[in-house]
């Protein structure tokens, strides 16, 4: 039996820089002294075969060696793959260093895969490297396809630093399949068999050996790791994908709900197409409380149609009544170009919602990342993530970033629109992003995060960065006669909370947030009234009002007229965590936020 093998090799140097030695230079005869001290850097090289990328070469035959009659050890047989795994020390500091090892197993026990597999390790007394196994489990990992193998994991500690410049003996030498080794066997790999290889490195400096290096909590051990450290401790613990780019699964507009049941409690979508199953398994009913829902592999819902218009992902649930119950879990995973038109979709004024989810009841989405999504609508709460979020809910380690999500007349939120209950938000970023108001709308209420608040709402935001757009300047229409711009924050949009005139949020409590304004943050434009006589159809009658004391700066004159087609702008700042209502102010501070101000 001919089999391939695929060994793929894996280099990731996590690189510690640290203070390797001080020089103070001479002192001259001016007012200035320069000290000048010297930084030392992590930085390795992993090789095989001797080679730096790629060492392992794809297309490699392995299959069952001969052992000729004359020799006894498997090392001399013919069929052996030579498989040389060293590192080199290529930063300015001595480093302490560990290769980890995932050999794929199949469905064979630790037995059987010692039977068959054949490892020559570099370990013994003699050994540089101390090598330790968990031979109790394997371990799922994702391969290059996204598919799930099963692999048994083991890690190489170097005993002693290596030296700049210097390089490893091989933790790993050569590899064979058993000569015992039949068809059986070679089935339980499939067509391909897959070693991965990942490298680590860390600083010498400030730790005496490698036991003391311990104390950093990242599994480097003077004796053999237990199997526990390997269990929380391999690279691999978040899907191979991780260390390996793959092309995200794109979209071609069809729906798959052929994954789900209803006796599992665990799903995993690997496919656009079943992600838009999820959505239409939600908008028939299917809840999923008490079930959670993981992404396996990145998302690309960039779809056209025939006519080559772009189709819109349909927001998991409905609204209301029609809801997500259950945890979501991106496992780091990206969604990109999520695109949703509401008028496309058909959606219903107020009683939808849009974004990824439409609406989420006591529900978890955490782990996630939205790239560029566009989500566009008219009369419908909406956010880049959730549209309505009601009960206690939870947002975790989600970022959205070079989306723009617009709207008209709704709360509109770079992650959720509207919120009631309990809701909490933790290390949630909004970068790079757009939430903006449509065709002179008068109350879309716009928040970097929260599009407002309806009700009672518990809210609290940890370790969470806003530095996106609000693009809600809008002509005052001569009827509300006040600036959009007031109902919006870039934490929250409608607080629903005022304090002598000004928009707070008690409800909030806030801890190590960001806020970072553009400049973008100075809006012009000239607001003016009819009483009666003016319009936007006849800019020879429009006469303007008094800007609100505080909001304008320019001296300029608040009760001039225009001529035909004479324009004027009034400086209007941006400076709002949360949105008030007509005639509020927005409110700037907030304890446990820092704002930063890119725009002075």
């Amino acid at each position: 039996m001919k089999k391939k093998l695929i060994a793929l090799l894996l280099s990731l140097t996590i690189a510690a820089a640290g203070l390797v030695g001080g020089t103070i230079a001479y002192l001259t005869d001016t007012d200035s002294d320069v000290n000048v001290m010297t930084l030392g850097n992590v930085e390795i090289d992993q090789k095989e075969n001797g080679k730096s990328e790629n060492g392992f070469e794809n297309g490699t035959d392995l299959y069952p060696i001969y052992l000729p009659v004359d020799k006894t050890d498997w090392r001399e047989a013919n069929g052996v793959v030579k498989k040389t795994v060293t590192v080199e020390n290529t930063g300015k500091s001595d480093a302490y260093v560990r290769t980890w090892f995932a050999f794929e197993a199949g469905n064979l026990t630790w037995d059987e895969f010692e039977e068959y597999i054949l490892l020559d390790l570099n370990k013994g007394e003699k050994s540089p490297w101390v090598w330790a196994w968990d031979k109790t489990r394997t371990y799922e990992i994702k391969n290059e396809k996204g598919e799930a193998g099963n692999y048994y994991i083991a890690v190489a500690v170097l005993k002693e630093k290596l030296e700049k410049g210097q390089t490893t003996d091989p933790s790993l030498i050569q590899l064979a399949m058993a000569p015992e080794a039949d068809s059986t066997v070679m089935e339980a790999f499939g067509e391909l068999y897959r070693v991965l290889v990942f490298s680590q490195a860390m600083q010498t400096m400030n730790f005496e050996d490698v036991g003391a290096a311990k104390a950093l909590a990242i599994g480097f051990a003077d004796e053999a790791v237990t199997d526990d450290a390997i269990g929380v401790n391999h690279p691999w613990e978040k899907g191979f994908e991780q260390n390996y780019p793959v092309t995200a699964d794109t979209w071609d507009g069809t729906a798959d709900t052929s994954w789900y049941n209803d006796t599992d409690t665990e799903f995993m979508i690997m496919t656009a197409e079943q992600l838009a199953g999820f959505s239409k398994l939600v908008d028939e009913g299917k809840t999923f409380e008490g079930k959670t829902v993981k992404l396996g592999k990145d998302i690309d819902l960039y779809a056209v149609d025939a006519d080559g218009e772009r189709i819109s992902f349909n927001p998991i649930g409905y609204g209301y009544n029609t809801v997500f119950k259950g945890t979501f879990d991106g496992q780091d995973y990206t969604i990109k170009n999520l695109y949703q038109n509401g008028w496309a979709l058909g959606l219903d004024y107020s009683t939808e919602g849009g974004g990824l989810f439409a609406s989420v009841v006591d529900a978890t989405i955490k782990n996630l990342t939205i790239d560029n999504a566009e989500i566009v609508m008219e009369c419908i709460d909406m956010g880049t993530v959730v549209g309505y979020s009601y009960g206690n809910c939870t947002y975790e380690n989600i970022t959205v970033k070079n989306s723009v999500i617009a709207n008209y007349n709704r709360y509109t939120g770079g992650v959720v629109g509207e919120v009631n209950g309990t809701q909490t938000f933790k290390n949630v970023d909004v970068i790079d992003s757009t939430v903006s108001a449509l065709w002179g709308t008068y109350d879309a209420a716009c928040g970097g995060i929260i599009g407002g608040k309806w009700g009672d709402a518990n809210i609290t935001m940890e370790d969470c960065d806003v530095s996106a757009k609000l693009d809600v300047f809008n002509d005052a229409c001569s009827n509300y006669m006040y600036y959009n711009y007031r109902l919006c924050g870039m934490l929250i949009g409608m607080s629903e909370e005022v304090t002598d005139g000004t928009a707070t949020a008690s409800y909030l409590t806030a801890k190590n947030c960001t806020v970072t304004y553009g400049d973008w943050a100075n809006y012009t434009y000239c607001e003016f009234e009819a009483n009666g006589q003016g319009s936007y159809n006849d800019p020879d009658e429009w006469k303007h009002s008094r800007v609100q004391e505080g909001y304008a700066t320019g001296g300029v004159d608040p009760n001039h007229t225009h001529d035909t087609d004479e324009s004027h702008e009034v400086l209007l700042v941006f400076d709002q965590l949360f949105g008030g209502d007509k005639g509020v102010k927005g409110g700037t501070a907030h304890t446990g936020v820092t704002v930063v101000y890119n725009n002075k």
